[in-house]
């Protein structure tokens, strides 16, 4: 690991996250930062040293995140959750890599049903919206190799304990967080149940039972048509 990354480890809170996970791969390792330029990029770079299938990074704060197309995503510390995990599905063809956008909206989309918020909507590519507002983004960037998708890391962010006077100006009107929405949550338990979901649905994903996740996905993007992820 690069030294310099190295000093931002933040081994107590993973100590604190080990126990409230239900995962069987997703999570195992889990490395905890305090701060990192994108949470996805440590995955990436330890994805080419070998990492195990089921990775989990998640930060406090990053200084570099993004979204599609190389957008900003914009950094409150200790007040949203940067996670990302990185898979490698055994046998999965190029052209199913959007089996992972749909794993990536259902995680985050389920996991803040569970914590209690509600009008969830899932915009495809990578938006969760509450009443068309984002509370969350999900970034899935695979890694190709020999005819087939060598790795993947899905990264994932979710608005937590923002309140409305936190957005700069040009997100006032197209943010929104667990709390506005009136859902008092820590940071943690956001985490924990991402975690979960993103297990759940890589355990369906890599028994074929796709119908499953287009169902859901269906349920909550309000479309049964399959997407494709350029």
């Amino acid at each position: 690991m690069d030294p310099e990354l190295n000093k931002q480890r933040a081994p107590e809170w993973a100590f604190d996250l080990y126990p409230q996970l239900d995962t069987d791969v997703v999570g195992h390792p889990l490395l905890a930062f305090n701060e990192v330029g994108s949470t996805n990029d440590v995955a990436k770079q330890m994805a080419l040293n070998n990492a195990p299938d089921g990775l989990a990074i998640v930060a406090r704060s990053q200084t570099g995140g993004r979204g599609r197309r190389g957008r900003t995503w914009a950094c409150f510390p200790n007040r949203a959750v940067y996670l990302s995990v990185l898979l490698r599905p055994p046998a999965l063809p190029p052209e199913d890599v959007s089996w992972l956008g749909i794993l990536g909206g259902l995680a985050a989309a389920n996991a803040l049903q569970d914590v209690g918020v509600k009008n969830l909507r899932i915009k495809w590519p990578n938006d969760v919206l509450v009443n068309r507002k984002k509370i969350g983004g999900v970034l899935v960037e695979p890694r190709l190799g020999e005819g087939k998708v060598a790795f993947a890391v899905i990264g994932i962010g979710i608005n937590v304990r923002q309140d409305a006077t936190d957005w700069p100006e040009d997100l006032c009107e197209i943010a929104t967080s667990c709390a506005i929405e009136g859902v008092e949550v820590t940071c943690d338990t956001v985490i924990c149940r991402a975690l979960h979901w993103i297990d759940r649905w890589y355990a369906a994903l890599l028994n074929d039972q796709h119908p499953t996740l287009l169902n859901d996905w269906a349920r909550w993007s309000g479309s049964e048509e399959m997407p494709v992820l350029d």
